[in-house]
């Protein structure tokens, strides 16, 4: 989470993700909120070690609230 210069607060989340389920039946999210120390990059990491699924894909939403 983080605040921009007019005090709203920006939110990030990985919105559609694709995970890699191997045909198993399991109820993952397809929305989930990316603290605001996770960079880009890592996202992909932090769903898998949260999750223990890896994910094939994602799109990113940002939100100010």
């Amino acid at each position: 989470m983080k605040t921009n210069a007019n005090e709203q607060t920006l939110k990030a989340y990985a919105i559609n993700i694709q995970w890699d389920t191997d045909g198993e039946e399991v109820n993952l999210p397809d929305r989930v909120e990316i603290p605001f120390n996770v960079s880009d990059d890592e996202i992909a990491d932090m769903l898998s070690d949260e999750y223990g699924f890896c994910v094939f894909g994602f799109n990113i939403e940002q939100v100010e609230e």
